[in-house]
């Protein structure tokens, strides 16, 4: 293929990226899309995507707080309902409740019928399943924390060259001797190197 047909190619694509960004972001074609039986799957799918974009902090916030409940192996048990999670976690009834509910959104827990009380009984859904036992992924999720705090402003994040939470947890990544320093500051790394590596390596 010749320059001058790739040139052409580019141009013409140029072209028609710059024609459907003003109709992607023309409300009015927007609301057609919405309406029109043709393109109502495809307006569907990108709001969805759109508002998983949004909610993804929200997401990983509420897996974080099923891993420190340790609520995947409490369910690996048999079922609970939201009663006696609240017991078992210390929580209100209503919080207990919510998690479970905002877990089964997320496929990490699925309702199991109800109890002789009438109670819904919440057992593992597939990815809460999959959360049993795997010391990898248990790692990475309790290693959020560390990032948040520094994500709770990501344009500073990203103006700053060096410091931070992060910084401080990977200690020894800017150390010159990074053997020399204390144990208590690279351990935490260390422990999730050492349970997230052969999940990395494997996959």
């Amino acid at each position: 293929m010749s320059t001058d047909t790739l040139t052409l190619t580019d141009s013409w694509r140029a072209r028609w990226q710059q024609r459907r960004d003003r109709w992607l972001t023309n409300p009015r074609f927007r609301e057609a899309a919405a309406r029109f039986v043709g393109t109502r799957p495809v307006a569907r799918q990108r709001a969805s995507e759109l508002f998983d974009l949004v909610a993804g902090f929200v997401y990983s916030q509420w897996l974080a707080a099923c891993v420190e409940l340790d609520l995947f192996e409490r369910l690996a048990r048999g079922p609970l309902t939201a009663r006696m999670l609240a017991q078992e976690g210390r929580l209100p009834d209503t919080a207990a409740l919510r998690l479970l509910e905002a877990a089964v959104s997320l496929k990490l827990v699925q309702t199991r019928g109800q109890d002789a009380s009438g109670q819904t009984l919440y057992g593992l859904g597939p990815l809460g399943a999959a959360m049993v036992g795997n010391e990898a992924v248990l790692a990475m999720v309790r290693h959020h924390h560390t990032l948040y705090r520094d994500l709770a402003d990501p344009l500073a994040l990203l103006r700053r060259e060096r410091g931070g939470e992060l910084a401080r947890y990977w200690a020894y990544a800017e150390e010159a001797a990074p053997g020399q320093l204390p144990a208590g500051q690279t351990s935490p790394y260390s422990a999730l190197m050492s349970a997230s590596q052969p999940l990395v390596a494997g996959q």
